[in-house]
């Protein structure tokens, strides 16, 4: 895998302009954000990743960028893009600002302008206008909030639709070229596990192992990973976002692993977890069959027309009959005291994808499959968690370059030095 910087087909905006152009309504105009970077401390901001809507349309992850369309008599009559103009002291402290003819070629849009006249142009447009315009709301950012402002006191009139639903349907689907990239990160997630595992042993701490995977992306040219990364020991598997890290893994211990990449923007979401020791004890291997077990399940009923509501319940109650079965559990009733979370979520340029968890699976759907069972008596606590592409018949697993198995598993770790 390349470490150079990775730029997408530009066909790949083409196309997602087109078929958002399909979606709003005539006589509209349509007014995005890439967003402004969030205050972290009194002179530092956060990493800027920007919009994933309005990466989604143009390629550019600048902050201070926006995109303008007008669509009249059922064509588009204007397409124009903002980013931020040069600004040499700026650029000295924080790096240089892509270019208008860079943007344009990232993109694919020639029509280009500095964000920092905005309002103008805006004002200039809006002049006797009289459709609708489309806005992110769901995008919360200082630039959205200028622009609401900016409305209610120029163009109170102009009626404001929210675009965010129509880029929850265009983006349910996934396209050949982005399950490509999902698979690719995929890969790069698949090595940092493999060095986890390279890496584990009795008396090191979670976050030595979260460094060593990060260590692997960084190595691969991907930067940060597509979501802050888990790894938890001991009783940690019991809080599923488990942000801190700082325990010490001792003899005896499995290791739950929730960890990810991203690949030119789109995500990977992998779960797995193995004993520090090499070997899966009996309880181990126990809690390991019951939720492999559910995933499989997961597997064979994910196809279109499919509930992730009804997919979830099935696992949960085979995880019921399973933990009765093991001992663990009295009556089914109770399962829900060791099966906590939902079975699945769609993935895409955001892990959690904006695509909505109750709605009708489709052919072309990308989702993760993530059992879980934790049984905190037995201090086991663990999810198998791999990604998917609904096709006609049922779905692919494209994560299957990850080991999953318990003799693969084992296999692995035999292999430590």
């Amino acid at each position: 895998m390349s470490k150079k910087q990775i730029e997408l087909d530009r066909n790949y905006f083409f196309e997602n302009r087109d078929r958002f152009f399909n979606e709003i309504g005539d006589n509209s105009f349509v007014v995005l954000f890439s967003g402004t970077a969030q205050r972290k401390s009194a002179d530092q901001y956060y990493h800027f990743e920007g919009n994933n809507n309005f990466f989604y349309l143009t390629g550019i992850r600048q902050e201070g960028s926006v995109l303008i369309i007008r669509k009249s008599e059922n064509k588009i009559i204007k397409l124009m893009l903002c980013i931020r103009t040069h600004d040499a002291h700026e650029e000295r402290w924080n790096g240089i600002r892509i270019s208008r003819s860079e943007a344009s070629r990232i993109s694919g849009i020639y029509d280009t302008t500095y964000s920092e006249g905005l309002d103008g142009i805006l004002k200039s447009k809006l002049s006797n206008f009289a459709g609708c315009i489309y806005a992110d709301k769901d995008n919360a950012t200082g630039s959205s909030v200028w622009f609401a402002d900016f409305m209610d006191e120029n163009f109170p009139e102009i009626e404001i639709k929210d675009a965010f639903p129509i880029f929850s349907k265009l983006r349910r689907i996934k396209s050949e070229y982005e399950v490509s990239l999902i698979k690719k990160a995929i890969e790069a997630t698949n090595e940092g596990i493999m060095k986890i595992y390279k890496s584990a042993h009795p008396g090191i701490a979670e976050y030595e192992l979260a460094t060593e995977y990060a260590g692997v992306l960084g190595r691969l040219g991907l930067g940060e990973p597509s979501f802050d990364s888990i790894v938890a020991t001991g009783q940690n598997f019991n809080y599923l976002h488990y942000p801190d890290l700082n325990s010490i893994i001792m003899e005896g211990d499995m290791i739950l692993l929730d960890v990810g990449a991203s690949y030119g923007g789109l995500c990977s979401d992998i779960s797995r977890a193995f004993p520090v020791d090499g070997k899966f004890s009996k309880k181990q291997k126990i809690v390991y069959d019951i939720v492999l077990e559910c995933q499989k399940l997961a597997f064979s009923l994910i196809k279109p027309g499919t509930y992730i509501k009804d997919i979830n319940a099935a696992c949960m109650q085979l995880a019921g009959e399973s933990l009765i079965a093991a001992g663990v559990l009295n009556k089914i009733e109770e399962v829900n005291q060791y099966y906590w979370h939902n079975v699945s979520h769609h993935l895409g340029l955001d892990v959690h994808d904006i695509c909505g968890r109750d709605v009708c699976l489709e052919e072309g759907m990308v989702l993760t499959v993530e059992p879980g069972v934790y049984v905190p008596e037995w201090n086991i606590g663990l999810r198998i968690e791999d990604d998917v592409w609904i096709n006609a018949d049922g779905c692919e697993i494209i994560s299957n370059c990850v080991p999953r198995e318990i003799d693969e598993i084992e296999a692995i770790l035999a292999q430590r030095v």
